[in-house]
């Protein structure tokens, strides 16, 4: 029971810190409202409890019941990159992924995510470490990566 009080407290913690940093990107209010909402669905809830609070048997339980509620999670909420990853697997050519671009309210969105990421689990924000550790892993088009980019030169 105690993993789901903690999973609860860390989730209420980062809608506050997402809110904040919203706030600061000039991401609309009902976007703040409705991020990461999905996350209080009951399987989504216990999977992530379990993942992140749970025992090591718990977690390895777990395994499949996590994945698929991440899964859901970035294909259902836009500010995650991989709802914009279009993959088509009947493709004859090599272009098996597409990357859409992000439009720019999601990015901030997005940013806003990463800001209450480092204060949640780090004590501080630094979207730039974050980005600059993550950038060369991630599948984005490359307009939304050059938006990224000129976001974060234009907060320092």
């Amino acid at each position: 029971m105690q993993k789901y009080w903690k999973y609860l407290v860390y989730l209420l913690k980062h809608k506050y810190w997402v809110f904040i940093g919203g706030l600061k990107n000039n991401v609309p209010f009902h976007l703040l409202v409705l991020h990461d909402l999905d996350k209080f669905l009951p399987y989504m809830f216990v999977a992530f409890s379990k993942n992140y609070y749970g025992t090591d048997e718990e977690k390895n339980e777990n395994g499949i019941a996590y994945y698929k509620a991440w899964n859901d999670h970035q294909k259902r909420n836009k500010h995650h990159i991989e709802y914009w990853i279009c993959l088509n697997p009947y493709s004859f050519s090599d272009n098996f992924e597409m990357y859409l671009e992000i439009p720019l309210v999601y990015v901030r969105e997005m940013i806003a995510d990463w800001y209450s990421a480092g204060i949640s689990k780090k004590g501080k924000v630094d979207l730039h470490y974050w980005y600059d550790t993550h950038k060369d892993f991630m599948k984005i088009h490359h307009k939304t990566k050059k938006a990224i980019e000129t976001y974060l030169k234009m907060k320092g």
